[in-house]
C-alpha cells in the first residue's frame, strides 16, 4: 500500500545548506540561529518581538499563559480550527466557548461572537478573558472588528495565524499584531514556513515577550545586568515548560521565511 501525504514540504538546496551549516557548527540548540530567526520573523511581520518555540501549539499555550489566562478565564475560539487553539486554554484550566464560523470561508462569525460576549456574566467578565480568532487558508480573520468587541468587553485578543502568515486584506495583515496582543505561527510541514516542527509568538508587548521567553525554558531567567555577569548563573522564577526550538529548526525556518512571498 502506498501512503500518500496530505501535504508535503517544499525544500530547496538553500534549505539543505542552512541545516548543514548548523550540523557543522558548535551549536545544535540554544545557539545563535534562534536569535537570527527571531529577528528575521520580527522584521518580516513588522512586530517588536518574535519568540520561537517548539511548535504552534506551544506558541499558543505560551501566548495565553503570558497574557494571564487561568482557571478563572474564558477563551472564545472558532468552532472550526485545529484543536490546539482550544486545548491551550484547557491546559491552563480556562473554560472554552466555541463560536460559530461563516460557512462560506470558515472564519469566525462576528454576530455569533457578539452573542457569546453578551451572554457572559459580570462575574466572568471580571477575569482575564480571551478571544482567539483563526485566520484560515490564507484569509485574515476580521481582526479590527474582533478587537472592537474584545475591547468593549475587556477581552484580550490573540490571533492564531498558523494558516495565514503573510495573508492580508485592505486593512489587516495576519501576524502584525496591529489589533491583537499577540499572534501565533506554526512551522509544521503542512504550513507555509516549514521547520520540521516549531512555532513562534509575535507581539509588540515587551512584558509578554519576556514572559514567553522565560516560560518556554522552564521559567528560567538569566540576570545579565549584574555588575559582574556570570554566564552560568540563572534563576527559575516560574513554572515553565521545555518549549525550546533547536538551531537546526531555526536555520531551516529562516531559510524558508525568505521564500514566503514566492
Amino acid at each position: 500500500m502506498t501512503q500518500i501525504p496530505y501535504s508535503k514540504q517544499s525544500l530547496t538546496q538553500e534549505d539543505f545548506d542552512a541545516v548543514m551549516e548548523v550540523m557543522n557548527s558548535s551549536f545544535l540548540t540554544q545557539g545563535p540561529q534562534i536569535d537570527l530567526f527571531e529577528k528575521a520573523l520580527a522584521k518580516r511581520f513588522q512586530v517588536k518581538h518574535a519568540i520561537a518555540c517548539s511548535s504552534g501549539t506551544a506558541a499558543i499555550h505560551l501566548s495565553y499563559a503570558s497574557l494571564g489566562a487561568s482557571a478563572d478565564s474564558v477563551g472564545i475560539v472558532p468552532a472550526v480550527t485545529f484543536s490546539a487553539t482550544a486545548n491551550a486554554f484547557r491546559y491552563l484550566g480556562a473554560k472554552v466557548i466555541f463560536c460559530d464560523v461563516n460557512p462560506a470561508d470558515g472564519i469566525i462569525d462576528l454576530d455569533s461572537l457578539q452573542r457569546i460576549l453578551e451572554s457572559l456574566s459580570e462575574e466572568q467578565l471580571d477575569h482575564c478573558n480571551f478571544v482567539s480568532p483563526v485566520s484560515f487558508a490564507g484569509k485574515v480573520a476580521p481582526l479590527k472588528e474582533c478587537a472592537d468587541l474584545s475591547e468593549k468587553y475587556g477581552m484580550k485578543l490573540v490571533e492564531d495565524a498558523s494558516h495565514s502568515p503573510g495573508g492580508w486584506s485592505e486593512r489587516e495583515t495576519s501576524g502584525d499584531c496591529k489589533w491583537t496582543q499577540a499572534a501565533c505561527l506554526s512551522f509544521h510541514p503542512v504550513k507555509h514556513i516549514c521547520a520540521g516542527e516549531g512555532g513562534a509568538v509575535l507581539t509588540n508587548l515587551t512584558e509578554v515577550a519576556d514572559r514567553c521567553k522565560a516560560l518556554r525554558s522552564h521559567g528560567i531567567v538569566r540576570p545579565f545586568d549584574d555588575k559582574h555577569p556570570t554566564p552560568w548563573k540563572y534563576e527559575q522564577v516560574d513554572l515553565g515548560w521545555n518549549y525550546r526550538i533547536t538551531d537546526l529548526q531555526a536555520a531551516l525556518g529562516r531559510s524558508q521565511l525568505g521564500k514566503l512571498d514566492e
